[in-house]
């Protein structure tokens, strides 16, 4: 078991250090824009489960709320639903433009 971290640390050191070479960077540099990378994914999930809790306390507060709700609810599925078809719309549209 000792083998395959020392085999697994040793693999990627040695690639650390190569793609620090074709960068022409001190792989310090490199494993710091590779921590940067990490903290910028980490922010932008974190912001997404933000977005998501708040959507979820809306829906929560809509259910919770007296009749008639169910208008309020629909309104609130509808726009989660556009939002999705917008970004559906984004995502096939970088598709296209990344294909070419």
């Amino acid at each position: 078991m000792e083998e395959g971290r020392a085999c697994k640390k040793g693999l990627s050191q040695e690639s650390v250090q190569l793609a620090a070479s074709i960068l022409n960077v001190s792989t310090t540099d490199l494993e710091e824009i590779l921590e940067v990378e990490d903290d910028e994914e980490t922010a932008k999930a974190k912001m997404e489960s933000e977005k998501d809790k708040e959507w979820l306390l809306c829906i929560q507060k809509l259910l919770e709320a007296q009749f008639p709700f169910a208008s309020y609810l629909l309104d609130a599925i509808l726009a989660k639903l556009n939002e999705k078809k917008k970004l559906g719309e984004e995502y096939s549209s970088l598709m296209k433009h990344s294909v070419t």
